[in-house]
């Protein structure tokens, strides 16, 4: 509770939390007095000093949002590293090596984590953060797919004092290719990259409200996910904070709860580096730090010897107190202070000023309880989780990786330098299937790209022997302007035409369109559906210019065999800034419109993107068949009276009524017929179910196939139990005494 008083009082005062909660008890703060049925509690704030202003103003001015990996219940957060170089890494490298290094092995360490690469591996591990390294000195941006292709051709011809093909056999070098191929297609790791993306800019950003950051960690069921998750988020914590202002003011607050497990004297886990390293630094940047533990003895001495405020709470039993004080330092008669604490007081010491005080915390303003059931994290977080856009990249085949995930939703009025909105919302919002189908929203965004045309043109002379070789060429660079990252390379001349590669998102005809279309200026149209994303802050132009070039001789890097009288070697020729020259740049934006639909009567939701100028679909997301989970790709889509989504294969109607439902929830009877709760009936001689309208008999009695007979006088159909049977060796069955004299 002394935690939670912490937490209050940091954002009442301005200053941003960020929570790590193994076990669900955090997010309690989440539960306002008005939002349960908490009338006893209102009570008890107000005995406890309170009044209906501080409960107002906790409501008002702070937010209170959990974030569940792996877990929907929550607004869903993913892992996946982010692998574009931090802005000022060269500095890094020069003036402070040892920081350098220590975020490439990080990094290439959480990597190596996710495709199975243990500690004992440093020599695959030592390769992947050579390959980050190559691409952060040179302020490029490292995308997975950049990452596989570094390990199958890597970008230097030695690693350390040894060429790159005397590190690997070829055994070794295709396994690495394949474990590092899982972070694109195995189904465990590309579950990690699903939900909103870790991003401290807009979890700490303060818009009208103080927002308290709560990582709900019960959805990671297994110890090393558990400990792989929270070294990658302090990761980016960690990167997130050394890019700000120094600052020896509490700017932000990072709370760790039950920290035990994470950062053990002992053994080193995954989060042990990190947490230690944020220990001894986050003071430097305004970052404050509270952890909890039930033992301190569970926690490494450096981060006991960097805690110059301690709290300690009562403890029942006194060989607690004992390795309480042994592992805090504390006086010996400090023993009968512990010893006296009750319920709900703390000892405080103060480390460096040798001295200690006993404390009480005020009431929490929000609920107090256990950890909160899965269910009302959904019920609480169901709103934030409308404002937040959480995009799925692996279902959004066809999204451009530039455009903005988070973008305000600021109507936007006029937008210049773009290209023409052709696609107007009655064609975007169109849905690409037929059925019980309606629009929900409709999103419009401008991605800003970079349209660069270069020449390049070099030459080298070998004299020894007597060759030269030319490189001249012309093309252009699709640059996406938001994070200066090359989107597609057309290239001409001597140079053969670079193919499109998977993550190429933009199909031909719309690359043509962004590479000669006019610019102008766009109106932007209402829609009663129509929400706008405020246009993405641009890289400058000049330092997108000397990146590129860097891109360019790269992409036209040669390897020529020189054959001479007694020697033949290799050597390799590229183009230096020198020999690369770009004649034109403009910044072009593009509009692009995201249909959001709905499947009527059901949770189903997909959604389309539309280039709004020329129409061409970027991705759909189809909607999902309740009937093995298999995407609906035509057809007419339909909403079941179960509530759920079927494609017409897996459509059933009921026999008797005609209501639709799906396969799943109501599959076919024991008589071939599909039928509703209400027209369905019980065998009367068995277990089976049949439908009313069917399996009904002349003797009012409902019974499946193998239980009836037909009378072989009229013909009525009559359960085995008022059957009347006649004959010894061949059987004659009647449904009557009448029909019975026949026989």
């Amino acid at each position: 509770m002394l935690s939670k008083s912490i937490v209050e009082a940091a954002a009442l005062a301005g200053v941003p939390v960020l929570a790590i909660d193994p076990k669900g008890d955090i997010g309690s703060l989440a539960v306002r007095p008005e939002t349960l049925d908490s009338g006893s509690y209102i009570e008890e704030l107000r005995r406890s000093g309170h009044n209906e202003r501080d409960v107002a103003r906790f409501n008002d001015d702070v937010e209170v949002r959990i974030f569940t990996p792996r877990s929907g219940m929550g607004i869903p957060v993913s892992l996946s590293p982010r692998l574009e170089a931090p802005g000022n890494f060269q500095k890094i490298l020069t003036e402070d090596p040892p920081l350098a290094y220590d975020m490439l092995e990080i990094t290439s360490s959480t990597i190596g984590k996710l495709v199975g690469l243990g500690e004992e591996e440093k020599v695959k591990l030592a390769f992947v953060a050579a390959i980050l390294e190559h691409y952060w000195t040179r302020g490029r941006a490292v995308e997975i797919r950049d990452l596989v292709e570094g390990v199958r051709n890597p970008p230097f011809e030695k690693f350390g004092e040894l060429k790159t093909e005397d590190v690997f056999e070829r055994k070794e070098r295709a396994d690495l290719i394949t474990r590092m191929n899982l972070l694109l297609t195995d189904p465990g790791i590309k579950s990690w990259f699903i939900g909103e993306p870790v991003d401290f800019d807009r979890w700490f950003m303060i818009d009208k409200k103080v927002p308290i950051n709560v990582v709900d960690l019960r959805g990671v069921a297994g110890e090393a996910e558990r400990q792989v998750f929270v070294e990658y988020l302090l990761e980016q914590l960690f990167f997130w904070m050394i890019r700000q202002k120094g600052s020896q003011a509490l700017k932000y607050l990072l709370y760790f709860d039950e920290i035990h497990g994470f950062c053990p004297p002992v053994r080193a886990p995954a989060s042990k580096k990190i947490l230690i390293r944020l220990v001894k630094m986050a003071r430097a940047f305004g970052l404050g730090m509270v952890l909890a533990t039930q033992n301190p003895s569970d926690l490494d001495y450096k981060v006991l010897s960097n805690a110059n405020i301690r709290f300690i709470g009562s403890l029942p039993m006194r060989q607690d107190i004992e390795r309480v004080r042994l592992g805090l330092d504390l006086r010996a008669d400090a023993m009968d202070t512990l010893s006296s604490l009750r319920k709900m007081e703390f000892y405080c010491q103060i480390f460096d000023r040798n001295e200690g005080f006993l404390t009480v915390p005020g009431r929490l303003i929000s609920q107090h309880g256990g950890p909160l059931e899965l269910n009302d994290v959904r019920k609480l977080m169901q709103p934030l989780k409308e404002g937040w856009t959480i995009e799925d990249h692996a279902l959004l085949e066809g999204e451009n990786r530039g455009a903005s995930k988070h973008g305000s939703t600021r109507e936007l009025k006029v937008v210049s330098d773009s290209l023409a909105l052709k696609v107007d919302t009655e064609k975007a919002s169109r849905p690409p299937l037929d059925g019980s189908v309606s629009l929900r929203r409709l999103k419009l965004r401008f991605d800003s790209y970079y349209v660069m045309d270069y020449d390049v043109s070099t030459w080298k002379q070998f004299p020894h022997y007597q060759k030269e070789v030319r490189i001249n060429a012309k093309g252009t660079l699709l640059v996406d302007a938001a994070n200066g990252k090359v989107v597609r390379f057309l290239s001409s001349g001597d140079h053969p035409i670079h193919a499109p590669t998977e993550e190429e998102k933009l199909s031909a005809g719309l690359t043509k369109t962004l590479t000669t279309g006019e610019l102008g200026m766009v109106d932007v149209p209402s829609h009663d559906h129509l929400t706008t994303e405020s246009l993405e802050a641009v890289k400058d132009e000049g330092q997108v210019e000397r990146n590129m070039k860097q891109y360019v001789s790269d992409r036209y890097e040669k390897r020529v065999k020189l054959v001479g009288v007694r020697t033949t070697r290799e050597a390799t020729i590229k183009p230096s800034a020198r020999d690369i020259h770009f004649t034109n740049a403009r910044l072009v934006r593009h509009p692009v419109w995201t249909a959001i639909f709905g499947v009527d009567g059901t949770q189903e939701s997909f959604r389309k993107i539309v280039s709004g100028t020329d129409g061409t679909i970027l991705g759909i997301e189809y909607p999902m068949c309740s009937a093995t989970l298999h995407k609906i790709l035509s057809g007419s889509v339909s909403a079941t009276v179960c509530g759920h989504a079927a494609c017409p294969e897996h459509l059933r109607a009921c026999l008797s009524c005609m209501k639709h439902y799906c396969g799943t929830c109501r599959p076919d009877l024991s008589c071939g017929h599909v039928a509703c709760v209400e027209h369905t009936a019980k065998c009367s001689l068995g277990i089976e179910k049949v439908c009313m309208k069917c399996g009904l008999n002349s003797c009012s009695h409902y019974t499946c196939q193998l239980h009836r007979r037909d009378c072989e006088h009229c013909g009525k159909t009559v359960c085995l139990r008022c059957t009347i049977e006649k004959g010894m060796l061949r059987k004659r069955y009647a449904c009557s005494e009448e029909c019975a004299s026949f026989l």
